[in-house]
């Protein structure tokens, strides 16, 4: 067989087991999302996700939202306890549904509020609607931080954290779009800082020279590494011990 025919059969069986490594990686990650949303349409609000774990300690820290703050490493305060309280892949609808028994009945003394990137990931499949998306994650955790300070609490707001482009296999259905309106909902969120409000500005912390997360901070498109969290909790430290 002459060397180009050789050449190019493995050309082509290379290209082959690409394609079929590609196809199986998507597979995977559609049967997992697909999973995920008969999960969240049995127990809406999660609710289930939590009720087998100890109650929490009354005055301690409460970090509530996503599955980003579901995987926040806890920060060490000398004299307060720090619990999670984040449920994967949630709406800032979901986690108003349940801001009353995940955090009000504990009498939190704060709360660590991250959550908004699942509802603008939504943008690639509905953009039109992409001003509502905004405005709705807005909205939504304008409720939350009011009924917090209608409690007492004081509440460190997150603006949402920046995004990296994935991996095809990763999330099929992506937009660099989301990125830019990450940026616009930051800008209304900022606007919610007040008294017993304190905003955590995450892109100066985790944000490279081009706007996306720094590779080291990072473990996906959208979540921190331990060394993503220890950033931000130099701040959050910070913020906390600000009168």
């Amino acid at each position: 067989m002459k060397r180009t025919a050789r050449l190019a059969i493995s050309a082509v069986s290379v290209g082959f087991l690409v394609a079929l490594a590609t196809a199986l990686a998507l597979s995977t990650q559609l049967r997992l999302q697909r999973t995920e949303n008969f999960l969240v349409r049995l127990d809406p609000l999660g609710q289930e996700v939590y009720e087998s774990e100890p109650t929490p300690s009354q005055g301690a820290i409460v970090f509530f939202g996503d599955s980003r703050a579901q995987m926040w490493v806890l920060p060490r305060i000398q004299g307060r306890a720090c619990v999670t309280r984040g449920v994967g892949r949630q709406t800032t609808a979901q986690a108003l549904g349940r801001l009353e028994g995940d955090v009000l009945r504990w009498k939190p003394s704060c709360v660590v509020l991250e959550c908004g990137i699942n509802d603008l990931r939504a943008l690639p499949l509905l953009p039109e609607r992409r001003v509502r998306l905004k405005e709705d994650c807005v909205a939504n955790l304008a409720k939350m931080v009011e009924t917090l300070r209608k409690h007492n609490i004081p509440v460190v707001l997150c603006t949402i954290f920046p995004v990296q482009t994935p991996k095809p296999w990763q999330e099929p259905f992506w937009s660099d779009g989301i990125a830019g309106l990450v940026r616009e909902t930051n800008t209304e969120l900022r606007k919610l800082g007040r008294e017993g409000v304190q905003i955590l500005e995450t892109e100066p912390v985790l944000a490279a020279a081009d706007g996306k997360i720094r590779a080291e901070l990072a473990t996906d498109h959208l979540h921190l590494s331990p060394a993503g969290y220890e950033r931000l909790n130099e701040r959050l430290v910070l913020l906390l011990k600000s009168p």
